[in-house]
C-alpha cells in the first residue's frame, strides 16, 4: 500500500530519511535524502538546506524505522524556526 500511495502521489512530496547510514544504505524510498539524526547541528543545517530548495507546491515529509528520530529531527527544526521568526517580529 505504501508503495501505490508513493507512486501515485509522488510529485507532490520530498521525502527525507532520518535513520543512520548503515539503515539508510540497505534500504530507503527511492529519491530520498538522508538527514543524520546523530549529529543534529549537521542533521538540521542539512535539512534546511534542502527544505529551502523544496518547491512551495511540494510537502517534505521525515520518516525513519520508528518515528522517534524524525520526530526529533522534526521537533528541532520547528524550534529553529519558530526562535527566527520570534527574532523577527520583535
Amino acid at each position: 500500500m505504501l508503495c501505490y500511495f508513493i507512486v501515485v502521489t509522488w510529485p507532490y512530496f520530498i521525502f527525507k530519511d532520518a535513520r543512520p547510514e548503515k539503515e539508510f544504505v540497505v534500504s530507503r524510498i527511492p529519491g530520498a535524502e538522508r538527514v543524520d539524526p546523530d549529529n543534529l547541528i549537521e542533521g538540521l543545517a542539512r535539512a534546511e538546506d534542502i527544505l529551502s530548495h523544496t518547491p512551495a507546491d511540494q510537502t517534505a515529509v521525515l520518516y525513519c524505522s520508528v518515528g522517534y528520530r524524525s520526530c526529533l529531527v522534526a521537533d528541532k527544526l520547528m524550534q529553529r524556526w519558530q526562535e527566527e521568526e520570534s527574532m523577527y517580529l520583535t
